[in-house]
C-alpha cells in the first residue's frame, strides 16, 4: 500500500507540473530547439486530431471517466499496483485536459514535436498509462 502512495504522489506531482506549463503556455512563453519546442497550441480535438465537440463530447468524455474511475477502484480492491498507477496515470491526465476545455474551450497543448504534433504532459500521462495496460493485457 506504501508503494502506492508514492505512485500516486508521483502523478500528483506531474499534474501540477503539467497545470503550470500549460499556465506558461497560454500566458505566451516560447522556447524552440531543433528537436523540441515550447509554445502555446490550441487543440479543440480529441486523441488522434479527432473533430468532436458540443454535448457528445460531453457526454463521452463523462462515460469514459466514469470507467476508468470504475477500472481504478477494482485495481484498489484487487491490489494491482501496476493498474493502479496505468489508471490514475489516465485518470488524472484526462482531468487535466477536461479542466483545460471547461476554462478555455479547448486543451492546451505545448511541446511541439517538429513533423509530429503538440501535446502536453496530460497527453503523454494518459497515453503511458495506456500502453502499460495493454502491454499487461497482451502479455498476461
Amino acid at each position: 500500500m506504501k508503494k502506492n502512495i508514492w505512485l500516486n504522489i508521483a502523478v500528483l506531482a506531474i499534474f501540477i507540473l503539467d497545470r503550470m506549463l500549460k499556465q506558461m503556455a497560454v500566458k505566451g512563453f516560447v522556447l524552440g530547439t531543433p528537436f523540441l519546442g515550447f509554445s502555446y497550441f490550441s487543440n479543440v480535438n480529441i486523441a488522434l486530431g479527432i473533430p468532436l465537440k458540443g454535448n457528445f463530447l460531453y457526454f463521452l468524455l463523462i462515460v469514459v471517466v466514469t470507467v476508468v474511475m470504475a477500472m481504478l477502484f477494482r485495481a484498489y480492491k484487487k491490489k494491482k499496483t501496476i493498474e493502479i498507477f496505468s489508471w490514475t496515470l489516465v485518470l488524472v491526465g484526462a482531468f487535466s485536459n477536461l479542466l483545460d476545455r471547461v476554462k478555455y474551450g479547448s486543451v492546451t497543448d505545448y511541446l511541439n514535436i517538429p513533423f509530429f504534433t503538440a501535446l502536453n504532459l496530460a497527453d503523454v500521462m494518459i497515453s503511458l498509462g495506456v500502453i502499460v495496460l495493454v502491454y499487461r493485457l497482451v502479455s498476461d
